[in-house]
């Protein structure tokens, strides 16, 4: 691994699926690869183009075919992984580039239906009724539906009337389905599914109206139907704004607003949005209405902006407020494309430039660590761009994000991917930019340190601490972490008492750092002062150190990970595990995570001799137990973990260096634990040859082959 109310309702809604959702062999099917035109690099730059034309314009339909198709995979592999949220967040950018028309009839590519059958699947679990439909609502678009679609929105539909029978007061029992048909609405806006929530809507209101007319009967109502009353009459009009808006249709919802009659509290907002679709009050009347609408509904914000980025194509606010909901929806990629739009077409500011920067290099932060590194250097590419701009318009201001941060960055996706002479050649960038970046040569001399040059390691070491400060660092904060790297190179290379001395002082340097930091940063001191205590012989205190680390910070995967790793490349099996348990126990921790932290209890319990493994076995288990074809790379382990797979299947279902890394280690430990150790020194050399530093896996092979006594050091 990289270093980096409805819960009754569910049974009833399961149960009333079992028909279409149990058993089905499309959930989890890979949809095919998109066309070679497009790929994950350029998928965000054919987004923003999208963008700024309308839904459904047909000199876009190949490009629009495109993307949607890559959307879709990608929604299948947030689903796999068990982020819903996503996959959601995916299907919906993919979407609503159809115009409601389109999606009434049978227009989406196959490469939905599996999404769709996922996305089915677990809300019918979860009991969550409009979701549900909303994928269903997909197969039904397919260009070829599925036979048991229809079958499954009657069932589903049925099955919500059913739970819905006992709601006696009409606004609350339209409240309801109003609620359900704007969550399909926000999934698949087709124009029956706009139509359905515009009438429960209005239904709502009315039923509302009516019921504060008839004053004699509000004092028999519970606290729920006067709050469900109240919502009737005070926030009808702007869902039912929010739901045209959000497919960038101001006439129609005008139009609808308007419908609820003269003297409506929407009347003024009606008349407004009517007057703004006819382009009264021109660019700064509509970007006024997005500011508005931002607040209520983000969605509805980018139908606002996409219609004034069409309209008015060289005003680069509509270009910023697209950004600003991309990122609200932490979809970076699409925000810091629609940024460069924005410094494109207002090329002396300054502010656009300083924005596009500051996105893209968040873009790549989150990039770092992705199987697929294709988009990380795509913002590479933008970044040195955008820099190179700046430096034109702006040569006595510095920017606000460095090239050798940028490269220093890169070379961290390389090396998470394995590429280490693409990460070398970043590095060496880095160190010649000016400013240099102290991290570029930091990570040159662990790659020389692992390839077994310490003279070389050393002198990078060296050079990176003769920087000169940044505004922005403190030498208490760096030093610590250079002087364990120098002690760990020199304990390495025949000179343990000068690393002795090195151990030493950084300890008492982190000692004394540990007074004032917080948060990530304590837990990490706390870790580096583990590793510097069982460096210097004083195993019983190591243990303190890394529970310390996990108080510091309780809910971060990466603290914990590399506490649980380290304990295992020493042979530290029994704490191995009760840290391992500790993390399995965090409330945020990912499924994938879960696999992992489960994989390394299994291990230490059965390296360790101990008598039992946390629940390990189980959970992994658990994990392991599906039947389908397309499964993420964890389950494959966690299925390897319990028998259900052989090593030659998971060797062939590795699909990168990482994942190979991965599995070779994990075959490594099972060899130790059965006492082969020549096949595990033979797996653990594999894992070293991935040359993926940036691993727990190659991190682990490292410690435990020098445990051993054998050779750990990749070749020069």
């Amino acid at each position: 691994m990289r270093h980096p109310l409805r819960t009754a309702f569910g049974l009833c809604l399961a149960a009333s699926l079992v028909g279409a959702c149990a058993g089905t062999p499309h959930r989890g099917t890979t949809p095919p690869a998109a066309p070679a035109a497009l790929t994950t690099a350029t998928l965000d730059d054919a987004r923003r183009v999208l963008d700024e034309h309308p839904a459904g314009d047909p000199s876009l339909r190949d490009l629009r075919l495109q993307v949607a198709r890559l959307l879709a995979g990608r929604a299948s592999e947030a689903l796999q992984s068990g982020d819903t949220a996503q996959a959601l967040q995916r299907l919906q950018a993919a979407l609503v580039r159809y115009t409601p028309d389109e999606l009434a009839g049978h227009v989406l590519p196959a490469d939905f239906e599996a999404p769709a059958r996922s996305l089915l699947a677990t809300a019918s679990m979860r009991g969550e009724e409009g979701t549900a439909l909303g994928a269903t609502r997909i197969l039904l678009a397919l260009e070829r539906p599925p036979a048991d679609a229809r079958a499954t929105w009657d069932r589903i539909t049925e099955w919500g009337t059913r739970n819905r029978q006992d709601f006696q007061r009409p606004w609350v029992r339209e409240g309801e389905l109003a609620e359900i048909q704007r969550e399909v609405a926000a999934i698949i806006p087709a124009r029956d599914v706009l139509d359905a929530a515009a009438t429960h809507i209005t239904a709502r209101r009315e039923a509302a109206t009516t019921a504060r007319n008839a004053r004699g009967e509000l004092a028999h109502l519970s606290f729920d139907e006067v709050r469900q009353l109240r919502a009737g009459l005070q926030r009808s009009a702007a869902e039912l704004a929010m739901v045209f808006l959000r497919v960038g249709a101001l006439t129609e919802a005008g139009e609808r607003l308007g419908s609820l009659g003269a003297g409506a509290e929407s009347s003024g907002l009606a008349t407004a949005i009517r007057a703004i679709a006819r382009s009264e009050g021109g660019a700064d009347a509509l970007h006024d209405l997005a500011r508005q609408v931002t607040a209520v509904d983000h969605l509805a914000a980018a139908g606002v902006c996409r219609v004034g980025r069409q309209r008015y194509a060289a005003d680069a606010r509509f270009a910023r407020c697209l950004a600003l909901v991309a990122d609200h929806d932490r979809d970076l990629g699409l925000a810091s494309a629609h940024l460069e739009a924005a410094a494109n077409l207002e090329p002396d500011d300054l502010d656009n430039l300083n924005a596009a920067l500051r996105e893209t290099h968040r873009w790549l932060l989150t990039e770092i660590g992705a199987d697929d590194v294709a988009p990380g250097r795509r913002a590479v590419e933008r970044a040195r761009s955008l820099l190179e701009r700046w430096s034109a318009r702006s040569p006595d201001r510095g920017p606000p994000v460095l090239a050798a941060d940028i490269d220093t960055l890169a070379a961290q996706l390389e090396l998470a991917a394995g590429n280490l002479p693409e990460a070398r050649a970043h590095l060496e960038r880095a160190t010649h930019a000016t400013p240099s970046s102290r991290d570029a040569f930091y990570s040159l001399a662990e790659i020389a340190w692992r390839h077994d040059d310490g003279p070389a390691a050393l002198r990078l070491l060296d050079a990176g601490l003769a920087l000169p400060l940044r505004p922005s660092e403190s030498d208490t904060s760096f030093r610590p972490r250079f002087a364990v790297r120098r002690a760990q190179v020199l304990a390495s290379t025949g000179h343990p008492d000068e690393a002795r001395a090195v151990f030493t002082e950084a300890l008492t340097a982190l000692e004394a750092l540990a007074r004032f930091a917080e948060g990530h940063e304590l837990g990490e001191v706390h870790l580096l002062r583990g590793f510097t205590l069982e460096a210097l012989g004083r195993p019983g205190e190591v243990r303190a150190a890394l529970d310390a680390a996990l108080d510091a910070a309780p809910d971060d995967r990466s603290v914990a990970g590399h506490a649980v790793s380290f304990c295992l490349g020493h042979a530290r099996w029994s704490d191995a595990l009760d840290l391992s348990r500790r993390a399995r126990a965090q409330l945020t921790l990912e499924p994938a995570w879960q696999v992992y932290f489960a994989l390394w209890s299994k291990h230490a319990a059965q390296l360790g001799r101990l008598p039992d493994d946390a629940g390990a076995t189980s959970a992994l288990t658990a994990v392991a137990s599906t039947e389908d074809a397309n499964v993420p790379w964890t389950t494959r382990l966690a299925q390897r973990a319990v028998g259900r797979v052989t090593r030659e299947q998971l060797m062939a279902a590795a699909r990168t260096r990482g994942q190979r890394a991965e599995a070779l280690f994990y075959e490594a430990l099972g060899a130790l634990a059965a006492g082969e150790a020549a096949d595990a020194t033979r797996d653990l050399r594999e894992v070293i040859a991935t040359e993926t530093l940036h691993y727990h896996e190659y991190e682990m092979a490292w410690d435990t082959l020098r445990r051993l006594g054998e050779p750990a050091a990749a070749p020069r």
